[in-house]
């Protein structure tokens, strides 16, 4: 946990992060992999780097999507749009809206909302929904299906 708190000094991210390291951990069975006569200061080189990268591919999971909001942002606010674009853009949202709407839950739908148009982290959204961060994890990995199943047929 002090590997990961240091790398992105934040609490929640970084227990967020070792969380999911041990439950693929579990999950893939990688345990059976451990020799159990090796030393110990092996397994905890391992779990140190196994933590680092995920925290790495953390950092720039987050700067992408901060990149990316940024960038939509700053387009709709410099009205960067040509006038036939912003309407059909509109268009494009109210379809994607009603897609989502249509096809996910009311709940999944409120924390797709949350975590992309708000730019909400998950234990953000779980302290306002009242749920816990894996369920909202596993709501946005269903939405994001759905959305990629969808959007081909868009």
């Amino acid at each position: 946990m002090a590997t990961a708190y240091a790398i992105l000094q934040n609490e929640a991210d970084a227990q967020d992060v070792v969380q999911e390291f041990f439950l693929d951990f579990w999950e893939k069975q990688s345990y059976r992999n451990i020799d159990v006569n090796s030393p110990i200061e092996g397994f905890k080189g391992f779990l140190i780097i196994a933590v680092r990268n995920r925290c790495i591919n953390q950092l720039s999971k987050n700067d992408t999507r901060r990149r990316r909001l940024q960038d939509i942002m700053l387009s709709q606010e410099a009205g960067f749009l040509p006038p036939d674009n912003r309407l059909e853009q509109q268009q494009q949202q109210h379809e994607l809206t009603t897609t989502l709407q249509q096809l996910l839950h009311p709940q999944s739908f409120k924390v797709v909302e949350l975590a992309y148009l708000h730019g909400k982290n998950r234990k953000e959204i779980a302290l306002e929904t009242g749920t816990s961060p894996n369920t909202i994890r596993n709501q946005l990995v269903h939405a994001l299906k759905v959305l990629r199943k969808n959007l081909r047929r868009l």
